[in-house]
């Protein structure tokens, strides 16, 4: 569960870490070994003031990145400057974010653009227009434009045709002109009379990073999914923990069972988590200082997002690769990756309502573009 150590929390980074979960917001296992020499009961603080259930309704995140040399990053957060528009019947949108996708299979990259900040929540009232498009290659190496596109409730389509954009790697910026047409879903042929138009330039807002001191930025991808998943804990007397989610796409309620204490202003979470698969189990923490202030309570945590990552957890990456490749980085030139992580709870339970974030994918879309093959 994302809430408690996110072992079960895994948030794939809008495809860019294709195939490749990662144990995103701060794996901070204590060992066996601290938690055996922590159940001497007797010991234990247990403030009264942590006592009851604690409903999580907000939480935010930032990342510093640590750079063994002096470059530039590519920052997929924040809003360009962009002339890059999609024109066509009676619309006219501006593409105004970016964020590179690693493609596994080829070992291509490609470029993604929105008028929408990618880990924007797309609630049930969907803002229109929302567009995705991809730029890249296809299985016979020709660049090709792929263009999701919602402009309103009832019209909806996907537009694809070759590209001849241009992507300057040195400055981050891209440059187009191309004419895209409507894909006809049944046959499976463009549509010649209705395409849409883009055209113009658009240049990545950049982050300036120097070798050997800590950058820091926000970073949504670490806190936005906790929310729309109603985390929840129940902090007992008795020293019993209640850590529950409901997952945001089905609705269904998960609790993992554990222990709690205080040692000064630090709360320490330790639960057993049971795989769903195998049934096999294991020892997951949260580490966290925290702050009450009458019936708010605030958490914060600081870890190292690679620490402790195997290999095996990124095929042929390491966990650094995949982040020096997002933010369109020197390979093998990060030296640390440091999340922080600040969760606000109070005694208010959630709404019914829940953050429905299905509805317009980046996932599927790059699924759906590299099934796509130009005749």
């Amino acid at each position: 569960m994302a809430f408690i150590g996110w072992k079960n929390f895994e948030l794939i980074l809008v495809n860019f870490l294709m195939n490749l979960k990662i144990k995103v917001l701060f794996i901070f296992s204590l060992s066996l070994v601290f938690f055996l020499a922590c159940e001497d009961e007797e010991g234990k603080d247990r403030p009264k003031e942590l006592v009851g259930t604690w409903y999580l309704h907000e939480a935010t995140s930032s990342l510093e990145l640590t750079s063994k040399i002096d470059q530039t990053a590519l920052d997929p957060f924040s809003k360009g400057t962009s002339s890059l528009s999609v024109k066509g019947n009676s619309s006219d949108i501006l593409l105004n974010h970016m964020m590179l996708q690693y493609d596994p299979y080829s070992g291509e990259e490609a470029f993604i653009l929105s008028n929408r900040p990618f880990f924007d929540d797309f609630s049930d009232d969907d803002i229109f227009p929302s567009i995705l498009l991809i730029l890249g290659k296809d299985d016979m190496g020709e660049q090709i434009a792929y263009m999701q596109a919602m402009f309103s409730p009832d019209e909806y389509g996907i537009y694809i045709n070759e590209s001849d954009f241009v992507y300057d790697k040195d400055n981050h910026s891209i440059q187009i002109a191309d004419t895209l047409f409507a894909m006809n879903m049944v046959t499976g042929e463009p549509d010649q009379s209705d395409y849409h138009v883009l055209y113009g330039t658009y240049q990545a807002k950049t982050i300036n990073l120097s070798a050997n001191i800590p950058k820091g930025f926000d970073f949504p991808l670490g806190s936005q999914e906790i929310v729309s998943d109603q985390e929840s804990m129940i902090l007992e007397e008795n020293g019993q923990a209640t850590m529950s989610h409901i997952d945001s796409y089905d609705g269904t309620k998960y609790d993992e069972l554990g222990e709690w204490h205080v040692e000064g202003k630090t709360l320490y979470i330790i639960v057993e988590i049971i795989d769903d698969y195998d049934g096999s189990t294991e020892i997951d923490s949260i580490v966290a200082t925290y702050m009450v202030n009458g019936s708010d309570l605030t958490l914060n945590e600081e870890g190292d997002f690679c620490e402790g990552e195997s290999p095996d957890d990124f095929d042929e990456l390491s966990c650094y690769n995949y982040f020096e490749l997002m933010f369109a980085l020197q390979l093998n030139s990060i030296l640390e990756t440091n999340a922080l992580l600040e969760l606000k709870l109070n005694k208010t339970p959630h709404s019914a309502k829940r953050i429905n974030m299905n509805r317009f994918n980046v996932d599927q879309i790059m699924d759906q573009f590299r099934q796509f093959k130009l005749k």
